[in-house]
């Protein structure tokens, strides 16, 4: 019961949420699978591979259309735990609730946006782009929120905006 209400209030902030925030209206779900603790999903522009390595570790990996995917993790050297989702689709959404960090999906314009604890955590704003002379993710930030990582450049630590 208290999953099914979670669920519920999570739909309705999904959908509050993804009619306020831009996205990439040519990105959509072709399909949707789970397999234990990992979730696959085929989009028009690639595929997603998350998965979860305990309640609170997930890694997303986003594999565009004609590039292959190795197995083998970049950031996560832990091994997987077994974590129980709970998944519920419903009018062009998934949402796959845990104990820690939820997903929810929206299908068409396709989306993932991550919460927990009822608070979300990051979503995408236009998700994969590519362009002639580059590709892009872009995610919907706070104002205050930095972002460190992403590889070497002559960047400052900070990588907002770049």
């Amino acid at each position: 019961m208290k999953r099914s209400i979670l669920l519920f209030f999570f739909s309705i902030c999904w959908f509050l949420t993804t009619s306020l925030l831009a996205q990439n209206k040519d990105r959509s779900m072709v399909s949707f699978v789970q397999d234990g603790n990992k979730i696959k999903i085929e989009t028009n522009d690639g595929k997603y591979r998350i998965s979860y390595y305990n309640k609170f570790i997930v890694e997303t990996t986003f594999i565009p259309k004609g590039q292959d995917f190795k197995e083998e993790s970049h950031a996560v050297v832990l091994k997987p735990e077994k974590v129980e989702l709970v998944l519920n689709t419903s009018g062009g959404t998934t949402g796959v609730i845990s104990d820690g960090i939820n997903l929810m999906i929206n299908h068409d314009p396709f989306q993932i946006s991550y919460s927990y604890d009822g608070k979300e955590l990051i979503s995408e704003k236009l998700g994969y782009q590519k362009t002639k002379d580059f590709e892009t993710i872009q995610f919907n930030l706070s104002k205050d929120e930095v972002l460190y990582g992403g590889g070497s450049r002559a960047l400052g630590m900070n990588r907002r905006g770049n």
